[in-house]
């Protein structure tokens, strides 16, 4: 397992150098460049001083030797700064992870909570009232377009009946705990609605599959109840299509969760990066892509190791990683 774990990791590696490379030309290849922008803003800067500062910043040299120059840097650990924050982009980095892992931690928590429960009731009585109920509520959940269920949450809880605030991470002055968790409720819940709909279908559509297998009518024969079939039996294999979600759902999120964040006012990685694209700040874009493939990588790695987990029949090896 070690060893499939170090071929794994040297595989993230690799793909993170080739992305870099492929990012890192195309955000070259954007129209504009910091200098331009500053001309811009300032008519009276001459062709001199333009030429100046690209020389300074590097702009005019190859875009492949830009990139080398990058790559050692941040191999030193230098990662340049931000134009737009006119900061390191490590600490802007530090600084933003934290809200976006926060954030994505409660909705995915959330999301299990409720997914799985829901799952399980539907899935003893398939065709059932309570199935279609939860099947009408988890295509409401996947219909709707996040934008607009934050604005109904904040329209409701915020507008109409004031019990939670509309955005932001904290009241003016700072806040305690509890203000604190009310400015996370409604970003978590908007974030979760769209996994507690995936997990509740794919969870649903995996028990009734697995409890007609020949293991649960065997486990049924011993005299086993219903409910330590399906809990201890069925939901075991059941889980496996949603551990993979949950795998590509921790990097889409880290870069994905803009429209939460913008709604809310939350300052994490999906805004971040949006914000430095559009705005060339490229040493920033570059820094956030690389995180986001980071997480997707390592979270195609943790539910790997947590099909194993689940299912002793899977037994990874040196070459599995090849």
């Amino acid at each position: 397992m070690l060893t499939y774990v170090t071929g794994r990791l040297f595989q993230a590696l690799v793909v993170l150098l080739l992305l870099s490379a492929a990012a890192y030309v195309l955000l070259g290849l954007m129209p504009g460049d910091p200098i331009d922008l500053m001309v811009g803003a300032d008519p009276r800067i001459t062709s001199e001083d333009i030429a100046r500062l690209k020389a300074l910043q590097g702009l005019d040299r190859p875009i492949w030797e830009r990139y080398l120059a990058w790559l050692s840097s941040a191999l030193a650990g230098d990662l340049g700064y931000s134009r737009l924050y006119t900061r390191p982009v490590l600490d802007i980095v530090a600084e933003r992870m934290p809200r976006t892992l926060l954030l994505i931690g409660l909705a995915l928590a959330l999301a299990l909570s409720v997914a799985v429960p829901a799952a399980l009731i539907a899935a003893r009585k398939p065709g059932g009232a309570v199935d279609r109920g939860v099947n009408m509520l988890c295509f409401a959940g996947i219909s709707v377009p996040p934008f607009w269920l934050a604005l109904l949450l904040i329209l409701l809880f915020a507008v109409v009946l004031g019990w939670l605030p509309a955005g932001g991470t904290a009241s003016t002055g700072g806040g305690g705990f509890l203000d604190r968790v009310q400015h996370l409720i409604l970003p978590v819940v908007t974030l979760a609605a769209a996994s507690i709909a995936a997990y509740t279908r794919h969870l649903r559509a995996a028990l009734i599959e697995a409890l007609g297998e020949d293991y649960v009518r065997t486990a049924r024969a011993k005299g086993l109840s219903e409910r330590t079939v399906t809990t201890r039996h069925a939901l075991r294999n059941a889980l496996l299509p949603v551990v993979t979600l949950l795998g590509l759902d921790l990097g889409s999120l880290v870069s994905g969760a803009l429209v939460t964040e913008t709604m809310f006012a939350q300052p994490g990685m999906g805004k971040t990066i949006y914000d430095a694209v559009m705005g060339n700040d490229y040493n920033l874009a570059l820094v956030g892509l690389l995180v986001a493939a980071g997480a997707t990588l390592l979270g195609s790695l943790g539910a790997d190791l947590a099909y194993a987990r689940l299912d002793p029949r899977i037994v990874y090896r040196a070459e599995n990683a090849v």
